[in-house]
């Protein structure tokens, strides 16, 4: 080859891929050159990333000559150096050296899965003007292992699902944890996991940058066991089963085969919608979202006609609140959870429930305004788009809410959730009322995040200073319970037209904490070995007035949807005493099943309106209802927290006055000590006090036999085997003529 023509092939080499600061030696003949051996052109390297580089040199090098190895990834958006890799064992230079090789970690370096480029440039003389060679090769990233994961879910959860509905069918209850069928289960998904994929492929794979092959198997576990008791919950009315327990044995056939149909069914659908949505993750150049969401809408509709034939006439709407359409779509969003933990990378899907995931997100403010939205221990005001989240304020305007991670170095796996308060309307009096008066009751942009009572900011007085914060705040006037529908009432003339209001609670605080899932899901799985595991979170969910009747109606979806083990709940100032009026909680429940929509959001073992049976808005009857599924871990514990003298509760629930209310407290209260995971804390100071978990005066101060409202919280999430009830005789007797004393010790 002429020399002329070197130096043009040499120019184009090096200005498409060899820029350098010392300029590239042309003018040098070609046996100058270094030579690469490995990776050879056009190669593809193992896909957990480790692969071998080696080079050859013209001669052998010196302590003058200058040599430089690079990496160039992302279409050589990022370059890296790598000469010290190749460096001959105990030199900082290539003296002597012939050739040099270096074993290389693909993921470990940070180079992004596709066509890579291995650049080796060499001046032997050192005098200045550098040859090079470059070689290109692909990294395709541990697909191998991510196929093989979403395989492994789809077949654990088969197996699961399954053995949970032969158990039930069999047993009235859950497998227990040591079942031949589950364990099995669990060893093949953790075997075929951990054989086919290695850390830093897990890691490069998008899962996260902590993930480990045995986190992500631990975490695949969870989600391969958790959603196969998640679809029990549902089907069968709760972990439990209470309601096929009332109907088995032959006391309604049709309701046993009803449900048993409807579990099945609804599992299979579930892998099936999996495992579409992972067959179009992994290849998604092919793929799209549409296609997608079509075929699973196909497979949607024929489910439900399965389970409509064995439950004719809306009869597992009957048995557990749901109507057939809403029990698929719900299997539909527990696939949409499995394949956002089973793949690192969703695109080209735009999933609800995964990692990261904030589709119709958008940050308002952080407290103070200007800081950076979701840094460590900013309060940041989070809202919702009705078009994906299905959220809206009673007024029309977006739901939002307010999130605060810890502090850096404190974990964002322990959670403090409360949800608002601002009392209830149900009648056009009231609602217009409302909107005269306390029109912002109806909106949420304006309410802010509060540093005071439980999550008050100073670790010297608070055990939940440092952990992750979920403001939930109340505007559709339902006590966070509507499902989504509409009311309108009158308006007086003038000015005439009516009142909207749009009943979403349930819908609103559902979808947040469904955000606040996907923010952790992100902040774990970079921190973390196996990320975001709902059941290693460590919970306190409370709620204050119409937030402690939210409280009350949405425990079970944090349990049994969110899957949320370890949580002890806290009602402040909602016991839900019936009063037998006009006005009463049972009255209040059973127009709210046709006005909310409430069947929809309302557990699944206890749906009476009260005309078949004791009703389930009353508190009571909930709290014993609640109580026969609680104690699945040590922390599912229901705290009842109020003062007996409450002039809010006495007014909003129809009490002719204190001393009925106050008696009815300590009946009920008698009737109820001993409840499993039900505890009290009954204050008797004689002056109304309405609400104590976002006062510092009230939850720091008030107390019974010394132990305040903060310190009985505090045991009952850390230590909830001891917590004892606490209830205080007074001088109420004294103070409010006809107060009778507590009727049991």
């Amino acid at each position: 080859m002429r020399p002329h023509t070197k130096r043009v092939l040499c120019a184009a080499l090096v200005a498409l891929v060899l820029p350098n600061i010392y300029g590239v030696g042309c003018e040098r003949e070609l046996t100058a050159y270094p030579t690469i051996t490995s990776p050879l052109p056009n190669a593809t390297i193992p896909a957990s990333g480790l692969f071998t580089a080696s080079v050859s040199f013209p001669s052998s090098l010196t302590a003058s000559s200058l040599v430089e190895m690079e990496l160039q990834t992302d279409q050589g958006a990022i370059r890296l150096d790598v000469t010290s890799s190749f460096l001959p064992s105990g030199q900082s230079d290539f003296a002597g050296a012939t050739s040099a090789s270096a074993d290389l970690d693909a993921a470990a370096l940070g180079l992004v899965p596709g066509p890579q480029t291995f650049i080796v440039r060499l001046d032997a003389s050192g005098s200045g003007g550098l040859a090079a060679r470059a070689t290109s090769f692909t990294w395709s990233g541990d697909t191998a292992c991510e196929s093989t994961a979403s395989i492994a879910l789809s077949e654990c959860f088969l197996a699961a699902s399954d053995a949970t509905r032969q158990c039930y069918s069999s047993t009235g209850a859950a497998c227990s944890p040591a079942a031949a069928e589950l364990v099995a289960a669990e060893s093949q998904l953790r075997a075929s996991v951990t054989s086919a994929c290695s850390d830093s492929g897990v890691q490069s794979l998008g899962y996260g940058a902590a993930i480990t092959a045995d986190g992500l198997a631990d975490r695949l576990v969870e989600e391969c066991m958790g959603n196969a008791t998640t679809l029990a919950a549902r089907i069968f009315g709760g972990p439990h089963g209470k309601v096929l327990a009332s109907v088995s044995g032959g006391q309604l056939p049709l309701g046993e085969t009803c449900l048993d149909a409807a579990y099945a069914e609804s599992a299979s659908f579930i892998d099936i919608a999996y495992n579409l949505q992972g067959a179009c993750m992994l290849d998604d150049a092919s793929c799209s979202s549409a296609s997608v969401a079509s075929d699973i809408a196909a497979v949607a509709a024929q489910s439900a006609a399965v389970i409509d034939a064995a439950c004719p006439s809306q009869f597992l709407e009957f048995l557990v609140g749901l109507p057939t359409a809403v029990a698929v779509e719900r299997a539909r969003l527990q696939s949409e959870c499995m394949a956002g933990s089973a793949h690192g990378d969703t695109g080209p899907l735009t999933l609800l429930c995964a990692p990261g995931s904030l589709p119709g997100v958008s940050f308002i403010k952080t407290q103070p305004l200007g800081l950076t939205p979701l840094a460590p221990g900013v309060p940041t005001q989070i809202q919702l788009d009705q078009s994906v989240w299905g959220t809206v304020c009673g007024d029309g305007s977006p739901y939002t809410f307010w999130v605060q991670l810890p502090p850096a170095g404190s974990s964002a796996a322990n959670v403090v959730a409360h949800m608002q308060g601002g009392g209830v309307c149900v009648t056009d009096f009231q609602c217009l009322g409302v909107e005269a008066n306390s029109p912002s009751l109806f909106s949420s942009t304006d309410d802010e995040f509060f540093p005071t009572g439980v999550f008050n900011p100073d670790p010297a007085v608070n055990a939940f200073a440092d952990w992750t914060k979920i403001f939930l705040p109340y505007c559709t006037q339902d006590v966070f319970t509507g499902t989504g529908t509409t009311n309108f009432f009158p308006r007086p003339n003038p000015p005439g037209g009516s009142l909207t209001v749009r009943r979403y609670g349930a819908v609103n605080a559902r979808a947040a904490i469904r955000v606040l899932r996907n923010i952790l899901g992100s902040e774990l799985n970079a921190s973390t070995p196996t990320g975001y595991r709902p059941d290693l979170l460590r919970v306190n969910f409370n709620g204050s007035s119409a937030g402690g009747f939210g409280v009350m109606f949405n425990l079970h979806h944090v349990l049994d949807e969110e899957r949320w083990a370890h949580t002890t709940f806290v009602n402040d100032a909602a016991l839900g005493l019936d009063s037998q009026t006009g006005f009463s909680i049972a009255a209040l429940g059973s127009i709210a099943q046709s006005a909310w929509g409430t069947r929809l959001s309302q557990p699944p073992y206890c749906l009476s309106d009260g005309s078949n049976g004791p009703s389930c808005a009353v508190g009571p009857v909930l709290n014993a209802a609640h109580s026969e599924r609680m104690l699945g871990t040590p922390e599912q514990q229901l705290l009842l927290l109020s003062n007996q003298v409450d002039d809010t509760q006495v007014s909003t629930t129809g009490w002719p006055d204190t001393a009925s209310f106050v008696n009815e407290v300590r009946a009920q209260y008698c009737n109820q000590v001993g409840l499993p995971g039900v505890r009290f804390f009954l204050d008797a100071v004689p002056t109304s006090l309405h609400t104590y978990m976002t006062s510092d005066s009230r939850y720091y101060t008030e107390e019974i036999a010394g132990t305040t409202v903060a310190a009985w919280v505090e045991q009952g999430v850390f230590d909830p085997t001891n917590l004892p009830d606490l209830v205080e005789e007074g001088t109420l007797t004294v103070d409010y003529p006809g107060v009778l004393p507590f009727p049991c010790p």
